[in-house]
């Protein structure tokens, strides 16, 4: 932190050494048996347990009051950043202990702003002043900040215009000292405050915020300044001062000033970037550019950036699905850095950048961020919206679809890409895996199929660094390479991710070209090869079907598609096409159905066979309950020609679908933990998500949640070629 207490610049020579795997496995294998320990202590509790949580906090304070590092007169940053943490540990806890130790502070200071250089860092004991002043309403405890404020001084807003400045130079960690000019305005109404507090933080955020990264360089001597290892140097803690610090604005900035807009924006921004750069382990490295450059844990930087996701959570600016189990994993990760005396380790000495950590390094400020996590972990845990890491979805005969979600989430977002655009995501999780477009376009249903809105829960840069991505695969002629699968296929594909991102297609789509007049109809479908029909169909289900749903089509088009694809039916089977013989497996003609049936859904064209397909698909199903075998793309299939075909004739043999439906599910539940364990294939993790959904339709008793999932074939929002398509948008 700059300045430090004496006024000048922490010391910047601490050595920077690169540490052996070995080592970093030895560090993380000692946090694991400290965590198992404090748990036996605890009488076995729970670390995610209420009473457990109140413990570990009362235990942190108490050791760091009876072993202070800063003298009894000390009112700076370091002291100042405990007592944040004990005010915040008060308002969970409603504790009067705690309430009684920061008056007494207060008391013994009467009141008075820091001593230091820093303008900014003189603000920060006032933060407690003006918590204590909501609980007490003395004006005292606010009076002498005021007066301040408006001395002649060249460290104070009215006696300078860069009032905030250490050493000459705009830093980071100054920004955690803005939350008390948002709390001075909420206290006396005066919104001159939030005008300074404004034109603060800006000046600092447009100086030193990265926006490749959305982080923060500490100050501006570390602007392309590269790690040994040729990384970008932001500091971790320096960027927990600007995180928290957000938090605590927006907790007191007014929900109509015009400015909050923009720290609501910087704040997700942030909190994206921060969770690609969480280990493991649950703790940031001192490096946020470069884990490798440091591999010690480190707890300060740590407890500011839980803190700030769990606030997020709780106040509905972060999405619970995406970031809870990255709070979840720091929560485990804090609580083993505490001794079992109590003191928080880990945590990075007083400095500006990057340095070595040892298990022993603690300081006051470190404790103050250890209980500013808890309390929001507190507040998630009392809540029901904190999940334990390695929370059980399955519990009997019920899978708990909310614990899955949160599950999938933390899964989908180790595939980003580190050092990539927001949406640049690998096939698995895997240090090789590739980048691929169908791995970025799965990401994107995955999340949507789990009922989360994009357009709400990312920020407008991520959706567009998302959607630029999709289209930097885009052909001059408006194709997308298949990879995977055809070019069509790759067509529906990117539909659906760019339709649930709010994005569209780069060019106008040629394939559509071979089949949108109507005499191109029958010959197009014709030279399908219906023998293979699993394969074969994708080329319709990306093709005609997407076309259908396109400005461009004509209702005369769709109805004699409709014709063709009526006559070519089995009336027997109610699969396609009649008198074509089956190449492949059986089962096949089930899969090339799944990609036809959505053209007749989507545009409220009676199926015309739905009981015989039903009686087709109970037909099939094996004893174990599959049909081709868990985690394949037949069993989705499967579920959304049952679900389909019970919406057009749903008393035909209704309890043998319910029936079916819970024989699969019995095998989803028994082997769902070994499937994400094995770190599957984002294509792969779609099709069960999309299972998933169908059974919460099909058996809601044995699959909850209070979230609607939606499957991939039924969900008209995938299928919004209208919207996505180039060309002049719809009126």
């Amino acid at each position: 932190m700059s300045p430090t207490p004496e006024g000048k610049e922490a010391a910047v020579t601490h050595p920077v050494h690169k540490k052996s795997h070995t080592t970093r496995h030895c560090i993380l294998a000692g946090l694991l048996t400290a965590s198992v320990a404090w748990a036996a202590e605890e009488g076995g509790q729970d670390l995610f347990q209420p009473d457990a949580i109140v413990r570990l906090m009362h235990r942190a304070n108490d050791w760091q009051s009876a072993h202070p590092v800063m003298r009894e007169t000390d009112r700076n940053w370091e002291r100042g950043t405990w007592y944040t943490g004990v005010m915040a540990a008060q308002k969970a806890t409603g504790d009067e202990r705690l309430l009684a130790q920061a008056l007494a502070w207060g008391r013994l200071h009467q009141w008075q702003v820091g001593t230091e250089r820093g303008g900014a860092n003189r603000l920060f004991c006032v933060q407690t002043w003006l918590e204590l002043y909501f609980l007490k309403r003395d004006e005292a405890m606010i009076r002498s900040a005021i007066a301040w404020l408006g001395t002649n001084a060249p460290n104070s807003p009215a006696g300078a215009e860069r009032w905030y400045l250490g050493g000459g130079r705009s830093y980071a960690d100054s920004l955690y000292g803005a939350a008390a000019l948002a709390m001075l305005a909420k206290a006396t109404g005066d919104r001159k405050h939030l005008e300074t507090m404004h034109r603060f933080f800006w000046d600092v955020t447009g100086e030193l915020l990265d926006k490749a990264e959305n982080l923060y360089y500490r100050d501006r001597r570390f602007i392309g300044q590269k790690s040994p290892g040729g990384k970008k140097v932001l500091w971790s803690r320096g960027n927990g001062w600007v995180f928290a610090g957000l938090a605590r604005v927006l907790e007191c900035l007014p929900e109509d000033d015009p400015q909050r807009p923009r720290y609501v924006e910087l704040f997700k921004s942030m909190a994206a970037a921060l969770v690609v750069c969480q280990a493991a382990d649950g703790l940031w490295r001192p490096n946020l550019a470069d884990p490798q450059q440091i591999a010690a844990p480190e707890s300060s930087g740590t407890g500011f950036f839980c803190y700030g996701l769990a606030w997020g959570i709780r106040h509905k600016l972060l999405a619970e699905d995406r970031y809870a189990q990255a709070v979840a994993r720091a929560w485990r990760g804090l609580t083993a850095c505490v001794s079992p005396e109590g003191k928080v380790q880990w945590g990075q000495r007083v400095g500006d950048r990057p340095a070595d950590v040892t298990e022993k390094d603690s300081h006051e400020y470190v404790t103050g961020t250890f209980l500013l996590a808890a309390s929001e972990v507190l507040h998630l845990v009392r809540e029901g919206r904190l999940p334990a890491v390695g929370e059980a979805s399955v519990a009997g005969d019920r899978m708990d679809l909310a614990a899955v979600r949160r599950q999938v989430m933390a899964y989908c977002e180790s595939l980003q890409v580190k050092d990539r655009p927001y949406g640049v995501v690998r096939e698995r999780a895997a240090p090789n895996a590739l980048g691929t477009l169908y791995a970025t376009c799965d990401v994107a249903w995955t999340r949507a199929c789990m009922g989360e809105d994009l357009a709400r829960t990312l920020t407008p840069a991520q959706r567009q660094q998302w959607i630029d991505h999709i289209n930097s695969f885009a052909r001059g002629d408006g194709t997308y390479p298949g990879g995977r699968h055809s070019a069509q296929h790759a067509n529906g594909m990117v539909i659906g991710a760019l339709a649930v991102l709010g994005g569209r297609q780069k060019h106008p789509v040629s394939l559509y070209d071979e089949f949108d007049d109507d005499a191109e109809i029958e010959p197009w479908l014709e030279k399908i090869h219906w023998e293979r029909q699993w394969s074969a169909s994708h080329l319709f289900w990306g093709g005609m079907h997407c076309y259908s749903l396109s400005r461009r089509c004509r209702p005369a088009w769709r109805e004699r598609v409709f014709q063709w694809l009526d006559a070519n039916l089995d009336p027997q089977t109610g699969w396609w096409r009649k008198g074509v013989p089956q190449a492949g497996q059986r089962i096949e003609v089930l899969g090339g159905a799944a990609h036809i049936w959505p053209i007749y859904q989507h545009h409220g064209r009676r199926f015309p066979y739905p009981k015989q397909v039903i009686d087709s698909i109970l037909a099939m199903q094996r004893p174990d309950g599959s049909w081709l075998g868990f985690g394949n793309y037949m069993e989705l299939d499967a579920l959304y020609g049952l679900a389909y075909m019970r919406s057009l004739a749903p008393e035909h043999r209704a309890a043998d679908i319910a029936a079916a439906a819970q024989r699969h599910g019995r095998l989803v539940r028994e082997r769902f933990a070994g499937f994400l364990a094995a770190t599957p294939d984002a294509h792969l993790l779609l099709a069960v998500v999309g299972t998933l959904a169908l059974l919460q339709e099909l058996d809601p008793e044995h699959f909850r949640d209070e979230v609607r999932w939606s499957d991939i074939f039924s969900d008209r929002s995938f299928y919004r070629t209208d919207l996505v398509e180039c060309g002049p948008p719809p009126e």
